[in-house]
C-alpha cells in the first residue's frame, strides 16, 4: 500500500524595502536589488493501519523552502530650488558741495539673491518622497546702491547803488573846491536758497530763501552857497604944510576889501589916503 508523501507548492511574495538617495531627483526610483518571490512546499504524510491496511492522511504541514529575496529601491529625496532677485535699496546722501539736484553714484547697487528649498522625506511604506513646506534664505546679499544727492545752497547778490546827498555849506563859496564828508559803499541784497534731501526718493525740494539786507552808505558831499562879503577900507587924512589951508589932494584911492565866507580875507582893503593943506597963512 503506497504512503508516499504529497507535495504543492505556492509562492511567497518578496517585500519591497525602500532607502532614500539625498543625491536623486525626488521620486525618481532605482532598483538596486531585484525581488524574487519565495516557495512555501506544503507536505501531506499518510500512515497505514496495518492491521486494516488503511492508509490515513496526517495533517498538512508547511515550509519556506525558498527564502523571497527583498527588493530594494533607491527613491530619491534631492531637495528642489528656485531662485529669486532680490531688490538692492538705494541710499541717499546729502553733499552740500555739489550743485542741487546733481547726483553722483559711489557705488552702483547689485541684486541679491534669495533661494527658496523644497526639501522631501521618504515614506517608506508608499515608497513616495513627500515635500515638506518649502523655506527660503538669503543666499547673495544684496548691494545698496549710494546716491550722493546735491544741496548746495543758492546764493545771489544784488548790489544796491547809493544815494549822493549835497549839503550846503553857507562858509563856502560855490567855486570852492567840493568836500567829500562821507564816500558812499554800495549795499547788497543777499538770497540765500537752502535745499532739503528726501532720503526715501532722493528729491531735493527748496527751501524758503532767507534775505538779508546790507543798506547802502550814502555819499555825502559838501558844496559852497556862500557869497563874499565886502571889507570896507579906511580913509587916512595927512597933514601938508604945502598945501593952502582945507585943500584935500588924494594920494590913494580907498579900495574896499573881499571876505570869504567862512571870515578868511581872500583881497585885502586899499586904505584911502588924502593929504590935507595946513599951510599957514601970512
Amino acid at each position: 500500500v503506497g504512503t508516499a508523501p504529497s507535495y504543492r507548492q505556492e509562492e511567497v511574495a518578496f517585500k519591497t524595502r525602500y532607502v532614500a538617495d539625498v543625491t536623486k531627483k525626488s521620486n525618481s526610483q532605482t532598483i538596486l536589488v531585484e525581488g524574487v518571490p519565495g516557495v512555501r512546499t506544503y507536505t501531506t504524510r499518510y500512515v497505514m493501519d496495518e492491521a486494516t491496511g488503511q492508509v490515513t492522511a496526517q495533517p498538512e504541514t508547511a515550509e519556506v523552502t525558498r527564502i523571497p529575496v527583498v527588493e530594494l529601491i533607491q527613491v530619491g529625496t534631492a531637495p528642489d530650488y528656485r531662485q529669486e532677485a532680490v531688490d538692492f535699496s538705494v541710499i541717499y546722501t546729502a553733499d552740500d558741495s555739489l550743485v542741487a539736484g546733481e547726483q553722483v553714484v559711489d557705488v552702483e547697487g547689485s541684486l541679491g539673491v534669495r533661494t527658496y528649498t523644497k526639501t522631501y522625506v521618504l515614506d517608506e511604506q508608499s515608497g513616495q518622497a513627500v515635500a515638506q513646506p518649502e523655506t527660503s534664505e538669503i543666499t547673495t546679499a544684496a548691494v545698496a546702491r549710494q546716491v550722493r544727492v546735491g544741496v548746495k545752497p543758492k546764493v545771489e547778490v544784488e548790489n544796491l547803488a547809493f544815494e549822493v546827498r549835497y549839503e550846503e555849506d553857507p562858509k563856502m563859496l560855490p567855486t570852492d573846491p567840493e568836500v567829500l564828508v562821507q564816500e558812499g559803499v554800495a549795499g547788497t541784497k543777499t538770497t540765500t536758497t537752502t535745499y532739503t534731501l528726501n532720503i526715501q526718493n532722493g528729491e531735493v525740494t527748496a527751501d524758503t530763501p532767507s534775505v538779508v539786507v546790507v543798506d547802502p552808505v550814502v555819499k555825502i558831499i559838501r558844496r559852497g552857497v556862500g557869497q563874499v562879503s565886502p571889507i570896507a577900507f579906511k580913509v587916512i587924512y595927512k597933514a601938508d604944510d604945502q598945501l593952502e589951508a582945507g585943500q584935500k589932494v588924494e594920494d590913494q584911492a580907498g579900495k574896499e576889501g573881499v571876505r570869504h565866507p567862512n571870515g578868511s580875507v581872500l583881497e585885502e582893503a586899499q586904505d584911502q589916503i588924502i593929504r590935507v593943506g595946513v599951510k599957514a597963512v601970512i
